[in-house]
């Protein structure tokens, strides 16, 4: 694959490679939300972890768009700093891995601290969340890899 330098700071490759991972998962999952599998999407966890509330208005959930696509890029630089503590090897599944876990850990963490506007998610939800983070990582480290990222 193709090396393109991006910058020569790791924070900001990883950044932009999980913003840039963070798109097609946003997409599958408004897909998955319009055709009535999803029933809560991305930006509205984000929206609701920022206002407080579910979002309602477009305004709303541009923030939530927003808000999710900030963390898909910090969690873009945590994964490009994993990857300096592991080997160069099986980037792609350590992507799938690290993505999982973070999905993991994000739904343990509303649950533990009963947080109510996302305390109960419907297992479709919770499939489709999977499916997309997985997806999300899969594409983050092939970015990664792409931008040169070693």
């Amino acid at each position: 694959m193709g090396m393109i330098k991006i910058a020569d700071d790791r924070v900001v490759r990883g950044f932009l490679s999980g913003v840039l991972a963070g798109i097609p998962m946003l997409v599958l999952d408004v897909i998955s939300g319009y055709i009535g599998f999803a029933e809560i999407l991305y930006r509205d966890w984000a929206a609701s972890l920022v206002l407080g509330y579910l979002p309602h208005t477009t305004f709303e959930k541009i923030i939530g768009h927003v808000g999710h696509l900030f963390f898909a890029g910090t969690l873009g630089i945590l994964f490009s700093y994993f990857l300096v503590c592991t080997t160069l090897r099986a980037k792609v599944f350590k992507g799938a891995l690290f993505s999982l876990i973070v999905w993991f850990s994000v739904h343990v963490i509303v649950s533990l601290f009963h947080f109510a506007p996302l305390l109960i998610i419907p297992p479709a939800t919770s499939a489709s969340d999977a499916v997309t983070a997985l997806v999300y990582g899969v594409v983050l480290a092939n970015i990664l890899q792409m931008f040169g990222d070693d």
